[in-house]
């Protein structure tokens, strides 16, 4: 007995000495049983959906979590062993989620989609920090994770097609909503248009295909515009075609680049063309709108 009680205090000597060398304590995290009712008892409701994970690598799991609060609508909230938020009341409860997003070797993000009603909507992004959970402003619309640090966003607009406003009328407008796919890069805590730059259409014929797309465009009645390169290797031709005096249809063909070759992206299988396969409507500038969240 005598023995045992040395050998237990040799033990938890050697316990004391790490922790003034290292100036840290183990500390028991929280289980997700234990966050979910956290979680449910602060909200007052069940959670319908959880997401556990250890995102800023501290050897710490955190959690998201979805509690219905109507048919359509959800409430978002996060609970670590240091904190519980409520971080919206605004979730479509149909709506897209990305979940649980790894962007670097040690840190991951959670991304889900928030809704603005019947106009539209923007992307939630959170990162964590020392347990405590911190919203990314700027995350755009439709955020959708690629791989690493690379995202979709695809932000609204109006540019579909140029109407004169009446006959006869020097005023125009653009009409027609669209959703065009844009990259970004999430740089830090911050997230930051891929490069891009303009090209000539000869430059564009310079790659493998390039030429017989260019050919394909024109006989599908439509007039090349500006043409875009992401450094994510992807191009944007934008093409327009006059549909009476009145207005202008503008649209889109958007390619992968493989090596010198050329590939097209396919958005509408039962497209009659290269346009109507692979357009998503409307013209796309050098760089995207990253809308904030509201």
């Amino acid at each position: 007995m005598k023995k045992q009680m040395i050998v237990m205090l040799c033990f938890l000597c050697m316990i004391m000495s790490v922790t003034a060398i290292t100036g840290k304590q183990t500390v028991c995290a929280a289980s997700k049983t234990q966050l979910k009712q956290k979680i449910e008892d602060e909200a007052d409701g069940k959670v319908s959906k959880m997401y556990y994970d250890d995102f800023d690598y501290d050897g710490q799991k955190e959690a998201f979590a979805l509690i219905e609060i109507s048919e359509d609508m959800s409430a978002l909230w996060y609970a670590s062993d240091s904190q519980i938020k409520n971080l919206s009341d605004s979730i479509l409860t149909s709506g897209s989620i990305q979940g649980i997003c790894k962007v670097t070797s040690n840190k991951k993000v959670f991304v889900i989609e928030g809704s603005a009603g019947g106009w539209g909507g923007w992307s939630y992004c959170y990162y964590i920090k020392n347990g405590r959970v911190i919203q990314i402003k700027k995350a755009g619309e439709g955020l959708t994770h690629i791989k690493g640090n690379l995202f979709a966003i695809y932000p609204s607009d109006f540019d579909s097609m140029h109407s004169r406003r009446s006959v006869g009328s020097n005023i125009w407008d653009w009409t027609g909503h669209t959703w065009k796919k844009y990259y970004v890069k999430l740089i830090g805590n911050t997230f930051i248009n891929v490069k891009s730059h303009q090209l000539s259409q000869k430059n564009f014929a310079s790659y493998t295909n390039g030429k017989k797309y260019l050919a394909q465009i024109k006989k599908a009645g439509y007039r090349i515009g500006k043409i875009y390169y992401r450094e994510n290797k992807v191009i944007n031709v934008n093409v327009s075609k006059k549909v009476d005096a009145d207005n202008t249809a503008y649209e889109n063909v958007n390619f992968d680049i493989k090596g010198k070759k050329l590939k097209l992206q396919i958005n509408n299988k039962k497209g009659k063309n290269i346009v109507e396969k692979s357009s998503f409507n409307g013209v796309y500038k050098r760089k995207a709108y990253i809308r904030q969240a509201s």
